[in-house]
């Protein structure tokens, strides 16, 4: 072979690289903007489905998707969110994520058990039927604030374009109690993966 051949062989196999690395790179940022999101969880409102903190730091990637379903986990724009005169944010999270309860034209009730022992319990109705969440740190654990132990039982009603969601750290959650009902414009998509100790695991 030529030495003009050879040289024109290595320019096409550097040029060749080149425009793989850039296609790679163009992927990447086509798929962070428009396809999924990467975040860490952050504190232990979702435990012990997602832990946000050591000993475990748990890494989730959102598929951005409208299509939003009563009991997938999604990350929603903090409803709290403020911003200071510079623009600034004020508040730690700009994004929360949090487990769907109920979509829009559900009834939610939250109603209390009394135990033998004369300890309440406290659990979701959803639709008139008793919520099944073996998800839950805690059984029993979801109480809708004092309303509860007040009256015994809570309902809400789920208007059109929102949704009641809450963690799974039912105790410890910040979400739609404090929170109010979430519009779904707000939302920017739901978990499909985590990583978590090098492993993955799928939604």
């Amino acid at each position: 072979m030529e030495k003009g051949q050879k040289k024109r062989g290595v320019l096409l196999d550097v040029l060749i690289l080149v425009f793989v690395v850039m296609l790679a790179f163009t992927a990447s940022i086509v798929l962070r903007e428009y396809v999924f999101i990467a975040t860490e969880v952050s504190g232990s409102s979702m435990e012990p489905t997602l832990y946000g903190g050591a000993p475990k730091q748990d890494k989730v990637y959102i598929l951005k998707t409208k299509n939003i379903k009563r009991g997938g986990i999604v990350m929603l724009k903090n409803p709290e969110i403020k911003y200071n005169s510079e623009g600034e944010l004020i508040v730690e999270e700009e994004y929360l994520i949090k487990r769907v309860i109920a979509v829009e034209g559900d009834v939610l009730s939250f109603k209390l058990e009394i135990q033998e022992d004369g300890t309440e319990k406290g659990y979701l109705w959803l639709n008139g039927q008793k919520l099944d969440e073996p998800y839950l740190k805690e059984e029993g654990s979801t109480f809708y604030d004092n309303l509860t132990s007040l009256h015994g039982e809570y309902t809400v009603s789920v208007p059109e374009g929102r949704v009641f969601v809450m963690g799974d750290n039912r105790r410890v959650s910040k979400d739609s109690r404090l929170l109010g009902l979430i519009d779904v414009g707000g939302i920017r998509g739901k978990a499909f993966l985590v990583i978590r100790d090098s492993k993955l695991i799928f939604m």
